[in-house]
């Protein structure tokens, strides 16, 4: 019996999730294409590049690391990591650097790099919303609530202050899925969104930058030259584009006008090199990724929080993905989001491919745990018979 324990966790300990990471590397490097060709025009074009493909190889090894861990670890530093998550987010207010508008990363030592803990906030905040499902036994459902949305709001209030209302606005989506799939009164999903409503409107009506976005979003001949600029440029950048991609297979729309065309704007980019298809190619990637996640999550051995991790991770950058393809299709007003593991950023691949593999480990060690009691259960009937 000891053997067996023995072989099974050495099993476990030397899983090398070779499909995972193999597929994250090849978007990766598909991402650097995809900001080469955002760049092409430009005077150095391999600049982000070239920074892009450090920061994916310290991704996949990040993710390979991060897979290795056995998920009751995770979730027993759950609570100093989101505290370490919380005093990061106050120490950017303080000593961060502040980039188009927004005081949210600091610079690092190494020259021209900058790091924006509110990406290493999500796998904090997502793994502390599961946890607290496991403490719904010892609470009333009115505690659990509070606890939860005491988290939620700590969280987007600071992130309001850098300001980052997109960022914002995904927390607070993934607040509630965690709330709704862990089986959270509807009652409370209704004040939540109704305060969260009042909140949204107020910060708009106290900052006229978020109000010229919506002014320019809702009539875009306006303000050609001021809030509307943007909005005007992925319609551009788009047509320009068409089914197919544009005739000299290049981006030179969004080289010459569209802002941050490798980055906030990348699927813009991607349209426009490579068409509607193209385009639909990316919606369907990340549609397939949440129902992979979704059916990651329903496995039967799988613990309510590693379910819980599992489903919210898929839904997380998905819905960021989505609302990084609505804005670039002028669906809703302009906010700073990327596109996952395709756009450039060092803070977002790295911690999108450790989010991951947690995700793996959370998956891996479930299984390893129930084909471990299957195998004992096996061995003691055949020491029985």
């Amino acid at each position: 019996m000891k053997l067996l324990k023995q072989n099974l966790l050495k099993k476990k300990f030397f899983s090398f999730p070779a499909a995972g990471a193999a597929g994250l590397v090849i978007l990766g490097l598909w991402g650097c294409l995809l900001i080469y060709s955002s760049k092409a025009f430009g005077g150095s074009p391999m600049h982000f590049v070239d920074r892009q493909l450090v920061w994916l190889v310290m991704g996949a090894a990040g993710f390979i690391a991060a897979s290795m861990v056995p998920f009751e670890i995770y979730q027993r530093v759950r609570v100093p990591f989101f505290i370490l998550s919380v005093i990061m987010l106050l120490c950017v207010l303080l000593f961060g650097v502040e980039i188009g508008g927004m005081k949210g990363w600091f610079r690092l030592p190494v020259q021209n790099v900058y790091f924006q803990p509110s990406e290493l906030a999500k796998m904090a905040f997502i793994l502390y919303l599961c946890g607290i499902k496991n403490e719904g036994e010892k609470q009333s459902e009115f505690a659990r609530f509070a606890h939860m949305a005491l988290a939620s709001c700590i969280m987007c209030a600071l992130l309001l202050l850098e300001p980052d209302l997109g960022t914002c606005v995904l927390f607070f989506g993934v607040f509630l899925t965690i709330y709704w799939v862990s089986g959270g009164w509807i009652r409370y999903i209704l004040l939540s969104a109704g305060l969260f409503l009042a909140a949204f409107f107020t910060f708009i009506l106290a900052n006229p930058y978020a109000m010229d976005r919506i002014r320019g979003f809702l009539d875009p001949g306006s303000s050609v030259w001021r809030s509307s600029w943007h909005i005007r440029q992925f319609q551009y950048t788009m047509a320009h584009g068409g089914v197919a991609g544009s005739e000299t297979g290049g981006a030179m729309w969004a080289n010459a006008y569209l802002p941050l065309p490798h980055s906030d704007s990348l699927f813009a980019t991607i349209v426009e090199s490579s068409g509607l298809i193209g385009g639909m190619i990316v919606i369907a990637g990340f549609a397939c990724l949440l129902l992979a996640f979704g059916a990651m999550a329903l496995r039967r051995h799988l613990s309510d929080c590693a379910k819980l991790f599992i489903f919210s991770t898929g839904c997380l950058y998905s819905v960021q993905a989505l609302l990084h393809i609505s804005v670039n299709t002028a669906l809703i007003p302009p906010t700073g989001l990327t596109l996952p593991i395709l756009s450039y950023g060092g803070s977002s691949l790295l911690t999108t491919m450790l989010a991951f593999g947690m995700v793996f480990s959370a998956s891996r060690s479930s299984d390893d745990e129930g084909d471990l009691q299957e195998e004992e259960t096996e061995s003691f009937s055949g020491e029985h018979r």
